[in-house]
């Protein structure tokens, strides 16, 4: 599936993306700070990552994805959100993605390809990634 693709059918399931990762996360044990925030709350936050996901289909600049990533594990820093709840939050948001795009395109495919897992997963171990850098430096700076 190509990219253009890819955001189309993310653009198309959105809302019933969105759910579905909120339902998961509500359901995950390990995401209490999550577990705190109000269903519009959360609502947001994950339609703010699958336009953050669109994005970066579309322009694939890996810089500006870091930096907002780096940006918002510093406001999650200051929430005193764990940064294993940060983790997990994106990995569930990933399963659940990945799971929608197999189900939506064994409907019309024989099973998502391996680029465009791929390319969900190279977004989401950038998200990880960044996020990690921020809470890392935070904690060196706490230290020195």
């Amino acid at each position: 599936m190509s990219p253009q693709k890819l955001r189309l059918v993310i653009a198309e399931g959105t809302p019933r993306i969105i759910e579905e990762v909120r339902g998961a996360v509500r359901a995950e044990p390990y995401l209490r700070t999550y577990h705190a925030q109000t269903d519009n709350e959360l609502l947001n936050r994950f339609l703010d990552v699958s336009q953050n996901l669109n994005q970066w289909l579309e322009v694939k600049n890996d810089e500006l994805l870091r930096n907002r990533y780096r940006e918002l594990a510093r406001q999650r820093l200051r929430q005193e959100v764990p940064l294993s709840e940060v983790v997990l939050a994106a990995q569930t948001f990933e399963r659940v993605l990945i799971d929608h795009l197999r189900k939506r395109t064994s409907e019309e495919q024989p099973a998502v390809g391996y680029e465009t897992e791929a390319l969900v997963r190279e977004f989401f171990n950038q998200v990880v990634f960044s996020m990690a850098v921020a809470y890392e430096i935070r904690l060196l700076r706490a230290l020195i």
